[in-house]
């Protein structure tokens, strides 16, 4: 059983750049297609390193980059709802947070208020929209109704841009991060059993639904811990609450400074190190440590 956030970064992290290029380079090194030229002079090329360093190296990144996947939504979501908070005035937002409680989430009605208010939320509006971490709901779809449905839609955004540059924009165009994790669960012979709406989801092979036979059950066990071990879905499940906002108390509610909540998320985004550059570092640790033996 696994969360859906977690299996939905997982599969986004597992069909990144870093890990398929890593993956491709692991491919080719362990069938021999990949030549590396012997040399006497030390180097630090990727492509020098034996597969089973580069495995070890694989198992690193892909905490790495799920990481950093969950911790861009959740600045995300602090600043879809400070954009959400942002819309209303004054008086309503204090209304709503005394009477229905801080999560916004739990608020009547999904827009603007239509107070006086208006200069003041109109250009916190207008700042919060040219952030790139704020996100509001595609043309055309409802406005989501809870932090998973909003998850959905974010993360559907980043699964469009990885399935157009695999299958072509038109491929992408009514897909999203479902079809995403259905297409790397079945590279890895699993499935998900039910549907996406439940607060766990279970994982089963999708060899047969009934194995009978010894080897059936070897083989069913074999590819449940194999998309247990390539997707990270451990590491995944570690860090799966840190893309939620911590829900505020009342008074700290009213306490917090309005127009500043979404600062330091977005700022996160910047002091990130980017997978490639970990990848990167992570390369060249490992090819100087095989050097000096």
């Amino acid at each position: 059983m696994i969360a859906p956030s977690a299996l939905m970064h997982a599969s986004l992290a597992a069909m990144s750049p870093e890990l398929i290029t890593l993956n491709t380079i692991i491919r080719l090194r362990s069938s021999g297609a990949l030549k590396v030229a012997a040399t006497s002079r030390p180097t630090t090329s990727i492509l020098a390193i034996p597969p089973e360093i580069l495995l070890a190296i694989r198992g690193h990144l892909l905490p790495l980059v799920i990481t950093h996947l969950t911790t861009l939504s959740g600045a995300a979501l602090v600043a879809y709802e400070a954009t959400r908070r942002a819309q209303l005035c004054a008086e309503c937002l204090e209304f709503n947070t005394h009477v229905f409680g801080p999560d916004l989430w739990a608020w009547p009605g999904t827009g603007a208020c239509h107070c006086g208010d208006v200069g003041r939320a109109a250009s916190t509006r207008r700042a919060l929209f040219k952030s790139k971490a704020s996100l509001t709901s595609p043309r055309g779809l409802p406005k989501p109704a809870n932090e998973q449905e909003w998850l959905e839609l974010y993360l559907s955004k980043r699964a469009k841009r990885v399935l157009a540059a695999r299958d072509g924009p038109r491929a992408s165009i009514s897909k999203g991060i479902w079809d995403l994790v259905a297409g790397v669960l079945q590279e890895h012979e699993c499935r998900i059993d039910g549907d996406t709406n439940g607060a766990l989801l279970c994982l089963v092979p999708a060899l047969s639904r009934d194995a009978d036979t010894a080897e059936e059950r070897w083989r069913a066990a074999a590819a449940l811990g194999r998309v247990q071990r390539e997707l990270g879905l451990s590491a995944a499940t570690a860090v799966d609450g840190a893309w939620r906002r911590p829900k505020l108390s009342h008074d700290n509610e009213r306490l917090a400074p309005r127009g500043k909540t979404e600062t330091p998320a977005i700022k996160a985004q910047s002091r990130l190190l980017q997978p490639s550059v970990l990848l990167s570092m992570l390369a060249l640790g490992v090819a100087a440590a095989v050097t000096c033996i």
